[in-house]
């Protein structure tokens, strides 16, 4: 952070926890819910697996919906073949015809997640406190700080449950059509909150070298911009580095804040190794 940010910080003991919505990377935490079929797709393969269903009178799924066990118990009644066959033909041919394609469903977790975004609020962390590039982009071109944190199970710390960024290409994934289609029939659980997490903790691997960990809360009742100031305990800080061109009057000021008001904590100087070309405190 600047020298600026990081007095305030250690005046106020709070730092600041971020909406998405001004995240410098435009495609964390993506806008957009990626599918990998629409919903009228998901429709057709609903009724092509519930056609097999009736034409092989298999098991019925023991979390199916009330309506479509009964529905297929009904229809295991019919011991002739030729019977479940037609209505198993009807289904995939006929049915979806003259019914209009879902106007929710993708649309719905799509609004869902339009309306979360903006009231996220993410601690940006990372393990690396000697990276050149973020010390040049975060910290004002070395003129800046850094503040290293330790999670305390004393106090509780939310450090805690901050959870390593996953670095990969192509976007987050959401469950697939054939994953949809078993949970519709009760086959399997799709639990929709591992998903929007995939999608808070998983970036580009263009940024892998920032090392990142994050923890994740939203906005408190009747809070509203894009940005929220959390406490941190005392306890929790235990180093202030200040950058290799901040400035004296800054570094000074830092210093005493630090000493006046974080008894656990040292302040250390970053120093530029030409030699080994590392950043060194």
């Amino acid at each position: 952070m600047t020298a600026a940010t990081a007095q305030a910080a250690l005046r106020s003991r709070t730092l600041r926890w971020s909406s998405p919505l001004i995240f410098n990377d435009p495609f964390d935490t993506p806008r957009k819910l990626s599918f990998d079929c629409t919903a009228r797709e998901l429709q057709e393969a609903l009724a092509a697996e519930l056609a097999t269903l009736i034409e092989t009178g298999a098991d019925i799924p023991s979390g199916a919906p009330i309506l479509l066990s009964a529905m297929l118990s009904l229809i295991k009644l019919h011991k002739n073949q030729d019977i479940r066959s037609l209505l198993a033909n009807d289904l995939r041919t006929e049915a979806l015809r003259h019914i209009p394609a879902p106007a929710t469903g993708f649309n719905a977790l799509q609004e869902h997640w339009d309306s979360l975004i903006p009231t996220m609020r993410i601690l940006c962390l990372s393990e690396v406190p000697h990276s050149t590039a973020m010390w040049a982009h975060y910290a004002e071109s070395h003129r800046g700080v850094v503040i290293e944190f330790e999670a305390s199970d004393s106090v509780d710390s939310p450090l805690l449950i901050a959870r390593p960024i996953v670095y990969r290409d192509g976007p987050p994934r959401l469950p697939t059509k054939a994953e949809w289609v078993e949970s519709l029939l009760g086959r399997k659980r799709i639990d929709l909150k591992e998903f929007f997490t995939d999608y808070q903790f998983v970036k580009s691997q263009d940024w892998a070298s920032e090392k990142e960990w994050r923890v994740l809360s939203y906005a408190r009742p009747g809070e509203t911009g894009s940005h929220s100031q959390y406490p941190f305990s005392v306890e929790e800080l235990s180093r202030v580095i200040v950058g290799s061109e901040c400035s004296a009057a800054d570094e000074a000021q830092i210093r005493q804040l630090t000493a006046a008001n974080y008894p656990n904590a040292v302040v250390l100087r970053a120093v530029v190794n030409h030699t080994t070309r590392r950043i060194e405190f």
